[in-house]
């Protein structure tokens, strides 16, 4: 098993256990299904674990289209966090008083977590760098040629693994 594939099923694996431990009704994350694509991905773990265990699943980050109708260039940058992160909360108030496992990269973890507390949430960071070991001992055009091989396979997993738990 590569070492990617190794940390989906570790991070498949804590998953189940924290949402069976701690009472977790909702898994959401910084996603869409414009990048599942864009990975060729057919599926994300969060919303594989989340029909598993019968929870609700999100997908929070907002489709090209709407990046494009708020002015966001294709490449990201630090300045749409702001935007993007109250979009992802607008996405999960629906759920005020329910337990949920948020799952975003790590430079959102302390931005998106003030959000959330200052609407009056408590937040619980679980970690703030999931696989933390496994990138930052690859290097970042290995890394490209782990996600998106030229003939890739169908992936059952999407790049949710890359992310990290609020």
């Amino acid at each position: 098993m590569s070492g990617l594939a190794a940390l989906r099923e570790q991070f498949r694996y804590y998953l189940i256990s924290t949402v069976k431990a701690c009472g977790v009704s909702v898994l959401a994350e910084e996603l869409n299904e414009d990048v599942l694509a864009i990975f060729n991905a057919t599926e994300s773990s969060a919303r594989v674990v989340a029909g598993e265990l019968g929870i609700s699943h999100l997908f929070c980050e907002p489709s090209f289209r709407m990046r494009a109708s708020l002015g966001f260039t294709k490449q990201l940058q630090r300045k749409h966090h702001f935007v993007r992160e109250r979009l992802w909360y607008d996405k999960i108030a629906n759920y005020k008083g329910q337990r949920i496992i948020f799952i975003c990269g790590a430079n959102h973890v302390p931005t998106f977590a003030g959000l959330v507390r200052d609407k009056g949430q408590r937040v619980v960071i679980l970690t703030a760098y999931y696989g933390r070991d496994f990138f930052e001992s690859v290097t970042p055009h290995r890394f490209c040629q782990i996600l998106c091989p030229r003939n890739p396979p169908p992936a059952p997993y999407g790049p949710a693994i890359l992310s990290n738990l609020l």
